[in-house]
């Protein structure tokens, strides 16, 4: 049974643990939804297509950066797939359109 699934929905983000400096929550779905520097968001086929920064459907690892040019967006596929079902409320972090 997997550790994921294709649902975007809290309990179907991945287990997997984040090493990442300054997460609170060191599981990637201790992070789902979360709108601060770190979180965890399901991207659909629609949210890729109006994202550039999103390279694939699947689970997505968002985290704001900060550099001299000011703060940035990085996206990193954790689990390339569809996802179906229905659709978070993240449109402020991955908007639809």
């Amino acid at each position: 049974m997997p550790s994921w699934n294709n649902t975007d929905v809290a309990l179907s983000a991945p287990l997997q643990k984040l090493n990442i400096r300054g997460a609170t929550v060191r599981t990637a779905r201790g992070q789902f939804g979360n709108t601060t520097s770190i979180g965890v968001f399901a991207a659909n086929a629609a949210e890729v297509a109006a994202n550039r920064n999103v390279a694939h459907q699947g689970w997505q690892l968002r985290q704001t950066l900060s550099g001299p040019d000011g703060p940035r967006e990085r996206f990193e596929t954790l689990v390339a797939m569809r996802i179906v079902g229905a659709d978070a409320l993240d449109d402020a972090i991955l908007p639809d359109a």
